[in-house]
């Protein structure tokens, strides 16, 4: 896992990311270019496990960085603390994923037309009934326990 998770700019990052100088990748400056070898054969699907820390970094694109920067400086003024991302819920750690893909499924059919926008009230309130209000009830608990 450390060796997936090399920082940017140590070798390993340069190995992970962008393989072996000459068949993966090439050189222009200090910047490392695919080669359509590299390309193909350097993308590991390790990243749900590891990875190194998000870097703006596009050396075949540099101009969209500056931009990127600017983008994410303002977004994180808007961002709002999650003020339960420390608290536990045994409900939510069982039951999230579960409904997380039943209502991303539905989510999408409405965006591609297969579902109806209606559907979405009912997938809601049976959420609510098998897990969301005990989700709320744990958290508010682990709220309070936390508070005093």
């Amino acid at each position: 896992m450390n060796a997936l998770a090399a920082p940017f700019g140590t070798d390993g990052y340069l190995l992970r990311k962008y393989g072996v100088q000459g068949p993966d990748h090439t050189l222009e400056g200090p910047d490392p270019i695919p080669t359509p070898q590299g390309t193909s054969e350097t993308y590991l699907p390790t990243i749900f496990a590891t990875d190194s820390p998000f870097t703006l970094y596009y050396p075949q694109k540099p101009e969209i960085v500056p931009d990127q920067y600017a983008f994410q400086k303002e977004a994180v003024k808007k961002l709002i603390p999650n003020p339960a991302e420390a608290l536990y819920s045994a409900t939510d750690a069982k039951m999230t994923k579960l409904f997380f893909a039943t209502l991303d499924s539905l989510r999408m059919g409405i965006m591609q037309g297969r579902n109806s926008p209606g559907e979405w009230d009912g997938a809601i309130r049976n959420w609510r009934q098998k897990a969301g209000d005990k989700m709320r009830a744990e958290y508010e608990q682990a709220w309070e326990a936390r508070s005093s």
